[in-house]
């Protein structure tokens, strides 16, 4: 229990230090249904209890505090980066866990289709999805990669999203989950995969990027997202899950202000932005309370 305590004041303090634009829930209309994080003091929820957190900013308040991810401001990526980065040996096994992680990742909706992000099946009954797409609804509408489809009903979710993951049960069976790894075990490099429903681009893409560190209890990575990535899993290339998609950040940029320099600036240098994932051994604290 003091574990699971010390996790969560850990997160508290880095909702603080920075605040991480979250992937996105999208809409039919392409916009996007998210809410900003915040320091308010985290309590865990679910659809029976009473939320005691602070309530949501408004738009206009989220506006000045977050970015959220979009189409124009997503982590620039293509196909050319990727190979340079990559030797093709990487790339083809990355295809082959994104392939068999894809059968196991599925499409969460909510007001019939007009928002929604990505899910995966952490067990026989249950989904794995963020808070921030959890509190838009108490059920979803889930389908599966062979097109299966069925509804999910809301069992926990952290109404301030710290950390911003949720459970649903889903009423689908057969779908296989994904197994869990370690994150501790990770080094800056290796290379992650990321399956998910991102807007504009399709649905079941898979992404691939390298690994670069645990930061404020946040797994980031430089992988390609974008709207509707939100939930996705975090997969290594051993085919374990170690962290669920929940936004992007700047925060790990080390280059300090510009002051008194020379240089003539034509462009000014924009930071390195990174995926934020939630660490699994998070994900299963809550999970295990939640059942």
């Amino acid at each position: 229990m003091e574990d699971k305590l010390s996790r969560r004041k850990l997160l508290k303090q880095s909702s603080v230090l920075g605040l991480a634009s979250l992937a996105g829930c999208v809409t039919d209309s392409g916009s996007e249904m998210t809410d900003t994080p915040t320091s308010a003091q985290p309590t865990a929820t679910d659809e029976t209890e009473s939320p005691t957190t602070t309530e949501p900013k408004t738009t206009a308040e989220q506006t000045t505090q977050s970015t959220t991810t979009t189409e124009q401001d997503s982590p620039t990526h293509d196909h050319e980066q990727t190979e340079a980065r990559f030797s093709e040996e990487i790339r083809e096994k990355a295809q082959e866990v994104g392939v068999q992680t894809q059968k196991s990742v599925v499409k969460v909706s909510f007001n019939d289709g007009r928002g929604g992000g990505t899910g995966w099946q952490i067990d026989d009954e249950h989904i794995l999805t963020n808070s921030h797409i959890a509190r838009q609804s108490e059920t979803f509408e889930i389908e599966t990669f062979d097109g299966t489809t069925g509804s999910a009903e809301r069992v926990g979710f952290y109404r301030d999203m710290i950390p911003d993951i949720a459970l649903l049960r889903t009423d689908i069976s057969g779908t296989p989950s994904l197994s869990s790894g370690d994150s501790s075990n990770l080094s800056k490099g290796d290379p992650m995969v990321i399956v998910g429903h991102p807007a504009n681009v399709g649905d079941w893409v898979i992404s691939l990027g390298p690994y670069q560190r645990n930061k404020f209890n946040w797994l980031l990575t430089d992988a390609p997202t974008n709207q509707g990535n939100s939930g996705s899993p975090l997969v290594t290339l051993e085919g374990k899950v170690v962290g669920c998609v929940s936004g992007t950040t700047t925060i790990d940029e080390e280059q300090g202000p510009i002051s008194r320099s020379d240089e003539v600036f034509q462009e000014f240098p924009e930071p390195d932005e990174f995926v934020t994932a939630t660490p699994i051994e998070t994900i299963q604290d809550s999970v295990n309370d939640w059942k």
